[in-house]
């Protein structure tokens, strides 16, 4: 499955053909299979786009950021993302350790709550949970 969440197509809605472009969204076309990552600590989803027409066929990417990279590096260190991945069971490997709070489970929002609230928009098919993760 190829997913980006940044990019434009030539697409009609409500009658009218133009350009729709989605930013941090992906289509989710009726029947159309799409990713909801959560965090690195925490679920995925594989849906099932619903078609929605009032949000031209279109979802979330994903969690979505509760703090910015600069803050999360500031409120845990990267030995405490490392134990909670641990304790979680989720084996962790990164190029740059100093970078893992960036995208540890407490700077997203919650996965599950986005979910319910995106109920219009898809159709929960596969519940995924992490067993590792390779951050860059």
């Amino acid at each position: 499955m190829d997913v980006h969440h940044n990019f434009a197509a030539i697409e009609s809605h409500l009658g009218v053909t133009g350009i729709v472009i989605r930013k941090g969204a992906v289509r989710a076309a009726a029947g159309e299979t799409v990713l909801i990552p959560g965090s690195m600590g925490t679920a995925s989803y594989v849906a099932e786009g619903l078609g929605n027409a009032d949000a031209f066929e279109t979802c979330q990417h994903g969690a979505g950021r509760a703090m910015s990279r600069h803050a999360a590096r500031r409120a845990k260190t990267s030995e405490e993302v490392y134990e909670e991945m641990s304790r979680l069971g989720v084996a962790l490997h990164s190029g740059d350790p100093r970078a893992v709070a960036e995208e540890a489970a407490f700077a997203y929002k919650d996965i599950e709550a986005v979910m319910a609230a995106s109920a219009s928009l898809v159709r929960p098919v596969r519940r995924l949970t992490p067993l590792g993760v390779v951050k860059g």
